[in-house]
């Protein structure tokens, strides 16, 4: 982490709000990132009410290790054996459930009971797994423009929040935690990017245009407004007693500028779609415009 400026990581999260996977290289498609058969936010979990599960409401998810074996998923969790979800996991027959990611529909295919069993032991509750397919009705992309926000259909996603790619500034993580004590201290893991990067000062992200890493060019559509998943420990799954580092966020990063659009949420990161499509490298140079 003493890399002066550039890429510091790239990370997939191929269930949504699970911990994430750093690689070394990362492709970027048209609807987002993808690192070998597995596609960023192309699972998500459901209730029995088929509502999304998060780590807002279930903070234990971060205690979920998830890694990359050639083509299959690998979960270990406290107490339980390790699951493993292959990449062409067979989901013939089985049920395809619709239901809203922040107001948008969409869908999703039933990933199986011995699938859904081990995340229900986990979570004590009914559960589901269930995985994108490309035949399946994509979300359009968060955009701020003309001081209104609007979702894109041009910009395909599929369970992300509101965009393609998600960028964090170390500078900026290195000045919140200035801001914090000791025992509140927080990492890029709150946050939940596809891409660390590093610039010369915090918060320089937030007047960028546009942002080239190695061959891929991207645009930067719209501030990330923050919640309450930041406050989850990522190494404890609980929620910190004191909502920090939400609390110490609003504290300075609510934008007066903007404050109609994102209401009481502070703004930390960038999100980002790409012009053309390839692949990004961890050594890969920086170019802001």
């Amino acid at each position: 982490m003493n890399k002066k400026s550039g890429i510091l990581k790239l990370i997939i999260y191929p269930i949504k709000s699970l911990p994430g996977i750093e690689v070394d290289e990362i492709d970027v498609t048209r609807s987002g990132m993808q690192c070998g058969e597995f596609h960023d936010r192309s699972y998500i979990l459901l209730n029995e009410h088929k509502n999304m599960i998060t780590q807002r409401m279930k903070p234990k998810l971060a205690l979920i290790r998830i890694s990359i074996h050639d083509n299959e998923l690998w979960l270990d969790a406290p107490s339980l054996e390790t699951l493993k979800i292959p990449c062409d996991l067979d989901t013939s027959g089985n049920e395809v459930f619709e239901f809203s990611v922040w107001g948008q529909e969409t869908k999703g295919v039933d990933c199986g009971d011995s699938v859904n069993q081990w995340f229900t032991r986990f979570l004590g509750a009914q559960t589901k797994l269930v995985k994108f397919d490309s035949n399946m009705p994509y979300r359009g992309t968060g955009f701020q423009n003309d001081n209104q926000l609007y979702n894109d259909e041009n910009y395909p996603i599929v369970y992300q929040d509101g965009s393609p790619t998600l960028l964090i500034n170390q500078s900026s993580i290195d000045d919140l935690n200035k801001r914090l004590d000791r025992s509140s201290q927080v990492t890029y893991r709150n946050f939940r990017p596809n891409i660390l990067i590093r610039s010369k000062s915090a918060f320089d992200e937030d007047v960028w245009k546009e942002i080239q890493l190695g061959e891929i060019r991207l645009d930067n559509v719209k501030p990330c407004d923050r919640c309450t998943l930041t406050t989850v420990n990522p190494d404890k799954g609980v929620k910190h007693p004191n909502m920090e580092p939400l609390r110490t966020l609003k504290s300075y990063r609510i934008i007066e500028e903007t404050k109609h659009l994102y209401k009481d949420a502070p703004l930390f990161g960038v999100n980002l779609v790409a012009q053309n499509f390839g692949t990004i490298k961890l050594n890969d140079e920086m170019l802001i415009f």
